[in-house]
């Protein structure tokens, strides 16, 4: 996704992103989001799920286990990693890159093009078949509309 969506302009109708972002770096997560706004026909909705930093926040600060807290950001393995996992992680974005918080994904969306920004609840908004793609709660929901 980072090299660009295989859409043409304004060709497609919903972009639905479930705890994807935070695995790119800030600046492909950018480009990203640029490219579901120039492939989006006009009016039409991008929905992210992403992990919830409020969320995470509010248990730390609220007694929550610091080990628990870090688990959640996922930033890195809290072990040493085997040869296997440091290879596969060469290649792949298992750890999150950053942390979204709403006021900085808000920022991103309207950086790329966005407008109407809503942060919304579980399995509740404009995209369509909802019910289909949501399976993760625990996460923080907004759409925008092209």
């Amino acid at each position: 996704i980072t090299k660009g969506l295989p859409f043409a302009d304004r060709s497609v109708v919903a972009i639905y992103s479930s705890h994807t972002l935070e695995h790119l770096y800030l600046d492909d997560a950018e480009r990203v989001l640029r490219e579901c706004r120039r492939v989006l026909s006009p009016g039409c909705v991008l929905r992210l799920a992403l992990p919830d930093s409020r969320l995470l926040a509010r248990r730390l600060v609220d007694g929550g286990c610091g080990l628990e807290f870090n688990k959640g950001l996922n930033a890195q393995p809290l072990v040493r990693p085997r040869l296997q996992s440091r290879l596969i992680a060469l290649v792949g974005a298992n750890v999150h890159r950053w942390q979204p918080t709403a006021d900085l994904v808000r920022d991103l969306l309207q950086d790329a093009g966005f407008h109407g920004i809503t942060e919304l609840t579980f399995q509740n908004g404009a995209l369509p078949d909802l019910a289909l793609v949501e399976h993760r709660e625990e996460s923080m929901f907004i759409e925008a509309i092209a």
